[in-house]
């Protein structure tokens, strides 16, 4: 039903981690997570339940530590151009 996310696929034939650190790749994952649970919920759930259940999910896949993405998106530019060719 859901589609399947293989994020970490890339990571595991190329070095990404030495440009692009973990935190990036964990704001993607809650993103997807909070996105299909929300759909979950709205799916099975009504009323009082419903919000309640909506409320947990808020509060769980919340994510605060976000990265300055504008740099990290240069820093993968920066490598990219030194390196001439796609390395990922």
């Amino acid at each position: 039903m859901f589609p399947s996310y293989n994020l970490f696929a890339s990571n595991l034939l190329y070095p990404m981690h030495s440009v692009v650190p973990d935190n990036f790749l964990i704001i993607k994952c809650s993103k997807i997570i909070s996105k299909n649970g929300r759909e979950g919920i709205i799916s099975f759930a009504e009323g009082d339940e419903q919000r309640m259940l909506l409320m947990g999910l808020k509060r769980f896949t919340k994510y605060i530590n976000y990265p300055n993405v504008v740099a990290l998106r240069n820093t993968i530019a920066e490598k990219l151009k030194a390196e001439n060719k796609y390395c990922f």
